[in-house]
């Protein structure tokens, strides 16, 4: 309804933070994570009421979540749009009340309106915006999970999701300035994730006897992760044999074993057989499998007396960059000469960039593998109905 004159977001606030200051009374802090007594939330919106007021008043709208005809000198929220920040935990923060959790349901619906509405509503020059709204809903769809207990087939789910949408951005935004987008920042939240999807795919099969679906999906990122670990053959050991088994999980040993033995044709060959969302990953090894793989061709085609040409589209090819341009570009940071073509190697040479080599989008190689919306690649498959909001 629309808001009576004179009444601002800050008197809706006040009124809100009055009432539950009123119900916190005498309510005792849980301090201690192994004995607190899970909360369970009563919140039927995407966004509690008292937050709506609250940024608002303080303007920390997203644009996702302002009116369609809104006065940027003075935003109003849409309440059908907005959806809970994220908050980070401190010592000296009020226990939550029920009202400002959201039950599983609404975060099933949340993550729901996310994919459908917001996921594929960026513009181009304005992914900073879209990054940062979408990564730090999804970070309060999980602490929601957290804070509630929760361990259900749906809460994996949910976390899936949101470690795919880190796993897209990871190649999709890699040009970004670091004020749009931070890679460690993104990298250190897709690990939490698969951590806690591995705590979610214990402990539904142990205490419900279901496996999740996507396990071996999910078991497979992680190995891709983590190839310059030296023991992520070790991981593999510790899944289930159908897990271990599965076309994923070998599919990632595959790569695990061509980066091991330095063996570039072998991990791009795999790079173009891969689905997206793998190539997204492997993608960050490009640059390292590339280098080495260039120190590899000087020691097998250069002789002591003379430079070897050889021509760069086979370069290219064995090394999986988008155009000979780019190659010779790569070659050159590398301290190679290359004239009419072809790639002078020499013996001795140190074969290394004398900076690091800037981290770019292959719009080929990887962007061409996705073949529906960013909504579906996030989701998993076809896209729900988008959810029908008050």
């Amino acid at each position: 309804p629309p808001r009576p004159k004179g009444i601002t977001a800050a008197d809706y606030y006040e009124a809100l933070d009055a009432r539950d200051q009123r119900m916190r009374k005498g309510v005792v802090k849980q301090t201690s994570l192994t004995s607190a007594q899970a909360i369970t939330g009563t919140c039927p919106d995407m966004c509690p009421e008292k937050e709506r007021y609250m940024r608002e008043d303080r303007r920390r709208l997203s644009i996702f979540e302002v009116c369609d005809d809104y006065d940027p000198a003075n935003p109003q929220v849409d309440h059908s749009k907005a959806v809970k920040e994220y908050s980070g935990s401190a010592a000296d923060k009020e226990e939550p009340l029920p009202h400002e959790l959201r039950p599983l349901g609404v975060l099933c619906m949340t993550m729901d309106y996310l994919v459908t509405m917001v996921m594929d509503a960026a513009e181009e020059g304005r992914w900073g915006d879209w990054y940062d709204f979408v990564w730090n809903r999804t970070r309060a769809i999980r602490k929601d999970i957290t804070l509630q207990h929760l361990c259900v087939l749906e809460c994996a789910e949910l976390t899936e999701k949101c470690a795919r949408f880190h796993i897209l951005c990871a190649h999709l935004l890699c040009e970004e300035d670091i004020s749009a987008f931070d890679p460690r920042m993104n990298n250190e939240n897709l690990i939490k994730c698969l951590l806690s999807l591995k705590e979610f795919y214990h402990d539904i099969r142990v205490q419900k006897e279901i496996q999740c679906p996507n396990e071996a999906e999910f078991c497979c990122y992680d190995i891709l992760l983590h190839l310059n670990d030296g023991n992520v053959l070790n991981l593999v050991e510790q899944y289930s044999d159908e897990v271990r088994s599965s076309p994923e999980v070998r599919f990632a040993v595959g790569v695990a074993l061509a980066i091991d033995s330095n063996n570039f044709v072998k991990f791009f060959k795999l790079v173009r057989s891969a689905s997206f969302l793998c190539a997204c990953i492997m993608h960050r090894y490009f640059n390292q499998v590339r280098s080495r793989g260039l120190r590899v061709l000087n020691r097998a085609h250069s002789v002591q007396v003379r430079p070897l040409p050889f021509p760069l589209r086979d370069i290219a090819r064995m090394l999986g960059f988008e155009s000979e341009q780019e190659t010779a570009e790569f070659c050159d940071m590398h301290g190679l000469t290359v004239t009419k073509g072809r790639v002078q190697f020499v013996r001795g040479e140190a074969v290394r960039p004398e900076q690091a080599v800037p981290v770019s989008r292959c719009p080929m190689l990887v962007g061409s593998k996705c073949h529906t919306s960013l909504g579906q690649v996030v989701h998993g498959g076809p896209l729900p109905p988008p959810p029908v909001l008050p």
